[in-house]
Formats: structure tokens, sequence, C-alpha cells
């Protein structure tokens, strides 16, 4: 799974995924740059 923006002090997403046993792959961290980039259509990775 990819968390896509993570906040801090929320680890909802992280528990239900260790509950259900699916791996987190990826975190996109909260980033303006980085949203800029995205939601332009661009690649972040």
């Amino acid at each position: 799974m990819k968390v896509a923006f993570t906040s801090f002090g929320d680890d909802r997403v992280h528990v239900f995924c260790k509950q259900e046993g699916i791996p987190i792959l990826l975190e996109i961290p909260e980033d303006r740059r980085i949203a800029e980039v995205y939601s332009k259509g661009g690649l972040i990775v």
C-alpha cells in the first residue's frame, strides 16, 4: 500500500494495515513541493 500525505499523530492507516497484514511500501509526506509536482502529473519517486 502507498500512504499519501501522511500526517503526524494520526496512525489509523498504519494500525489498519498492520492488523490486516498489508505492507506499507511507500509514504508520501505532506510537503507543498511534492503536492505541486504531483498535481501537475509529475513523478515524485
